[in-house]
């Protein structure tokens, strides 16, 4: 988790150009082809359009429950692929 501190009381969110992977859990979880930018910020996780820059789905603190980046076999995806377990 980054955060940006700019003075005691302000805390600026951080984001990362993302796609989800198709696979059984985004399509589960409705994320199928999604793609955009994820916003961390001081109370939740937010995808927002890349082209509009509107959320799209967002998930709170809680309902995160581990992160992990995944093991792959294609040298350019190394250390790319973050995994999310979430509860909702």
């Amino acid at each position: 988790m980054h955060y940006h501190v700019l003075n005691v009381s302000v805390v600026v969110a951080v984001g990362y150009p993302v796609s989800f992977i198709d696979n059984a859990h985004t399509r589960l979880a409705g994320l199928t082809g999604m793609y955009g930018n994820l916003l961390v910020g001081p109370h939740c996780l937010t995808l927002h359009d890349s082209s509009s820059d509107k959320p799209v789905f967002s998930w709170k603190w809680q309902q995160l429950h581990q992160f992990h980046l995944a093991a792959t076999e294609i040298k350019e995806d190394e250390n790319k692929i973050c995994v999310i377990h979430t509860s909702g």
